[in-house]
């Protein structure tokens, strides 16, 4: 399974809003990068099922967003808690690293 793609009309109620933490990847369409990012992602979002949400925001069509999160490059990742960024990642990392971050902010959500 795909993350979901979220848009600025649902940003506020599937991120900030939500009773659990929110990893969201910034993408842009042209970014070979973040292409070759999305089957981890799934990944995560599978074995984070239940405790996490996993979104996509497409950079190049929800201007609003970047500006307001100051997205500068893509992917950049964005790790919310209780309606609030808590950690910023900007490139392509491990499946181990972004778990470890994970783990990190469930363990502080408790």
């Amino acid at each position: 399974m795909m993350p979901v793609r979220i848009t600025e009309n649902n940003f506020k109620q599937e991120i900030l809003q939500s009773r659990i933490p929110v990893l969201v990847e910034f993408f842009t369409d042209g970014c070979v990068t973040c292409k070759k990012f999305s089957p981890l992602l799934a990944e995560i979002e599978e074995e984070f099922k239940g405790r996490v949400r996993v979104y996509k925001i497409n950079a190049n069509i929800n201007e609003k967003l970047v500006a307001e999160y100051t997205i500068l490059s893509a992917p950049s990742l964005l790790f919310f808690s209780s309606g609030k960024e808590i950690e910023r990642k900007t490139g392509i990392y491990a499946k181990e690293q972004i778990a470890e971050t994970l783990n990190k902010i469930l363990e502080e959500s408790k």
